[in-house]
């Protein structure tokens, strides 16, 4: 939300941009207007004593492990914050009876780790990794089974990272990230295949020599781009198979050790070696993205819907009208349990939910649509006229929320309606819940806040407004701050406050210009983010542009300023600058903008802070160079 309040003259001294870029995030940088924000479903630093196994299985649920390395469970634990995976030698060979009456020899314990919800969809997962030095590989990568019904089915597969620190027959596979998309297709004759699509960027050394970040926004239906380290490497556009849209289905994450039948497999040697045969995690984060301005939805006030799975096995709490047929059906592809609801048009299975007047919630549901579409909403139970709906129109199962407003509205009508006998679609796991009847999740992250402006707007003398955007981090919702001064730090216009959403966002917003501007025309425009209705004292970060009305961008006329590190932080009486090169001037300056000490800093560092007041101040060395500091 945006407002404004009159604010006094505000002194600035700054005649350059200071840069206080987001160094902690780990989701790459947001488009403007939209807010990453942790998706706590997948997300763990494993700093516990054990894995969490509400969130994790400790082995695959639907996979043993390739030969001769099998999946145990006793290869995975937790130690000093990481997840680690040890890869040894079997006491003796193991044989295994599958499912189809062929066996297997198992010589290796390898391990998996896999995210017991299959909800992963569309957004930024990353993990921080050092593979083992031995011919195995260290994976991090997104899988969901197979789709079940008419054929032909089909699964899903992106692997995020595949590599291998000790490899033999392939060496490029210890020094690049190797990424894949993966569309398994299996036709009514049962023959299955890969419509797949690869990718590779350099690591930046040997994946067991040191911990490197992998990531991957899976940004679409057809589209992920990866990242070494925070930095874009490559991406991929899906092998189709013929589907417009293939990656329409959440899934697995999987962190897991295996062997492949193109490598030779460890020796004994290798894999009785400590230093060399565990692959370690250091973490596991994932982000969803969403308008930068839209709440998180608070969870907790309970499901509104009655029988939201059809777990009775009929309509229990459910009307409806036509179909042919509308029928609850046992699935074996259920999302929550054993049953769900199968409608063919025209009809729609329908709910009547009572709902408080002029209040926020929260409809949702997973659906399959084989063919057509079919619509989801709500509807006050009294008439057709629509409140809010969305259209399901893929063939394989898709999480899909839509928020509404009841107005006037005390009783509403929820539905999932098929219009024509060609619309055919499965529906499971419905949900109605308020937004405020419940609590928000505390995110498993804490972002590093900061603040900064993204753009350089150029200024001409027929300008009314500057159009800017910022990036900012926040933890909890804070307080954004504009001001527009001209060259005698005299405040134009309104101060404007915008109120920040927790998350990683970037914000797009127009500032007015007084009238009458000219050409050689000089201002500052000073933002900084605080907590909410607090005062200039208590400011986090903050950035300044300077705008020179002409056509010259900002940028030609700003630097970004190097920040050096000072000692200690928060500081009583006196502080330490390290890495100065020589003796230089300094210039403290308070939150305000005004400047409240200065003087020459000798090679040592000393800088003296008795007497300034408590609060945040920004540190001006030599040219070009910056500290900031709190005093206490």
């Amino acid at each position: 939300m945006l407002t404004m309040k009159i604010s006094r003259y505000f002194p600035l001294a700054l005649l350059f941009l200071l840069c206080t870029c987001a160094s902690a995030q780990t989701a790459p940088e947001p488009a403007v207007d939209t807010r990453w924000t942790v998706n706590n479903d997948f997300t763990d630093e494993f700093n516990a004593d054990n894995l969490d196994e509400e969130k994790w299985f400790n082995y695959h649920p639907r996979w043993l492990g390739r030969q001769p390395a099998i999946f145990l469970p006793r290869q995975v634990s937790l130690v000093d914050g990481q997840l680690q995976i040890q890869n040894t030698r079997l006491e003796q060979d193991t044989t295994v009876t599958f499912f189809d009456g062929t066996m297997g020899t198992y010589s290796i314990g390898g391990g998996a780790v896999v995210s017991r919800k299959i909800e992963a969809y569309h957004g930024y997962y990353e993990v921080r990794m050092k593979a083992s030095d031995i011919s195995m590989s260290s994976t991090f990568w997104m899988s969901n089974p197979a789709t079940q019904g008419d054929c032909p089915n089909y699964s899903l597969e992106i692997d995020v990272v595949e590599t291998i620190g000790g490899a033999k027959n392939f060496p490029a596979f210890a020094t690049r990230m190797k990424s894949n998309s993966h569309y398994f297709r299996t036709a009514c004759d049962g023959s299955r295949r890969d419509f797949d699509q690869a990718a590779e960027g350099p690591i930046g050394g040997d994946s067991s020599d040191d911990y490197h970040r992998y990531g991957c926004w899976w940004k679409d239906e057809n589209n992920m781009t990866f990242y070494i380290d925070g930095v874009e490497s490559h991406s991929i556009r899906a092998n189709t198979g013929g589907e417009a849209k293939p990656f329409n289905r959440p899934m697995h994450i999987n962190m897991v050790t295996e062997t492949y039948d193109w490598e030779q497999p460890p020796t004994a040697g290798e894999l009785s070696d400590d230093q060399r045969n565990t692959t370690y995690y250091d973490y596991v984060h994932a982000y969803e993205l969403r308008e930068v301005d839209t709440p998180e939805p608070a969870r907790g006030s309970g499901n509104l819907v009655i029988n939201p799975g059809f777990e009775t096995g009929d309509f229990t709490g459910w009307t409806g009208w036509g179909g042919a047929p509308r029928e609850v059906i046992m699935d074996t592809d259920a999302q929550g349990g054993d049953f769900v609801t199968h409608i063919v048009g025209g009809g729609a299975p329908e709910q009547i939910i009572a709902l408080d007047a002029n209040t926020d919630y929260i409809l949702g549901a997973t659906a399959r649509v084989p063919s057509g579409r079919v619509t989801m909403g709500v509807k006050p139970s009294s008439s057709n006229e629509n409140i809010a709906s969305t259209v399901f129109d893929s063939t394989g199962w898709v999480r899909k929320e839509i928020r509404f407003n009841t107005g006037n509205a005390t009783e509403v009508k929820i539905f999932f309606f098929a219009q024509t006998a060609g619309d055919e679609g499965f529906a499971d796991e419905f949900t109605l819940e308020r937004v405020d009847g419940g609590v928000v999740e505390a995110p498993l992250l804490q972002l590093e806040e900061s603040f900064v402006f993204k753009n350089f707007p150029e200024v001409v003398d027929v300008s009314t407004e500057i159009e800017l955007s910022f990036l900012f981090q926040a933890n909890e919702p804070r307080d954004i701050v504009l001001r527009l001064l001209d060259d005698n730090s005299m405040q134009q216009g309104n101060e404007i406050v915008y109120r920040a959403l927790p998350g990683y966002g970037h914000k797009s917003m127009r500032v007015p210009l007084p009238a009458g501007i000219a050409d050689g025309d000089i201002f500052r425009l000073e933002g900084d983010i605080r907590p909410v209705g607090s005062a200039d004292g208590e400011i986090i970060d903050f950035g300044r542009l300077v705008l020179n009305v002409g056509g010259a961008t900002t940028g030609n006329r700003n630097i970004t300023a190097e920040q050096l590190q000072v000692f200690p932080n928060p500081v009583d009486d006196a502080l330490t600058v390290a890495g100065l090169r020589s003796a230089s001037d300094f210039r403290i300056m308070d939150a305000a903008g005004r400047i409240v000490r200065n003087g020459r800093v000798s090679l040592d560092g000393r800088i003296d802070a008795d007497g300034l007041k408590p609060g945040l101040y920004l540190m001006l060395i030599g040219e070009g160079t910056f500290a900031r500091f709190v005093k206490r």
